[in-house]
């Protein structure tokens, strides 16, 4: 997902240095700056890939890798099936919480300096320099609170994921597009005794 996403930002940011410069006049199209419109779509559709490969193959792959290991991703793709916008909409109501309460404490740790950092950032030059220096600051603080963070993130995913795959697992046929690709099943044969 990771290495699908970082193509998708590689190859977008790549067709947008080769174009920029042959739409000319810096850029700038009917008085509106491409630069920033385009990164913005690039950053859309990466954003949107990635949610889309995430929900797809990420919500059932830790529980498949448990109870079915080998994990399949196909397996995966399979039983998220039909469930795309709920298993999103689960995913996103467990994130954004514990990302907001991941930003109050971080922001409750750094003090006013988390205020200034964020200012600068949002400004107009968006010098990102304060921003770096809060984290350089705080390096510790900040390391714990994320740690916090991405683990009970985690533990909330797995458990999700496990309730949800007995769910699915138990009451719905695997999807038909993947019946013919499932491994095949291999019997020992009993040795054939010749009589002679």
């Amino acid at each position: 997902i990771i290495g699908i996403v970082s193509a998708i930002a590689f190859a977008g940011s790549v067709g947008i240095a080769v174009s920029l410069p042959m739409i000319g006049n810096g850029g700038v199209w009917h008085g509106i700056s491409l630069a920033p419109v385009m990164a913005g779509a690039l950053t859309i559709v990466a954003i949107a890939a990635g949610l889309f490969l995430a929900t797809r193959f990420g919500f059932f792959l830790a529980t498949t890798a448990i109870v079915d290991a080998p994990a399949r991703l196909l397996h995966a793709w399979s039983l998220s099936r039909g469930n795309f916008w709920r298993i999103l909409g689960l995913g996103l109501g467990l994130i954004v919480p514990i990302l907001v309460v991941a930003v109050g404490a971080i922001w409750a740790l750094c003090g006013a300096s988390f205020g200034d950092a964020m200012g600068a950032l949002l400004s107009a030059p968006h010098d990102n320099t304060a921003l770096f220096q809060m984290i350089h600051d705080h390096a510790g603080g900040i390391a714990v609170v994320c740690a916090i963070a991405l683990l009970v993130l985690n533990a909330i995913f797995a458990g999700a994921s496990e309730i949800a795959y007995a769910r699915v697992e138990h009451s719905e046929a695997p999807a038909s597009e993947f019946v013919g690709m499932a491994e095949p099943a291999y019997a020992m044969a009993a040795p054939v005794r010749r009589s002679d």
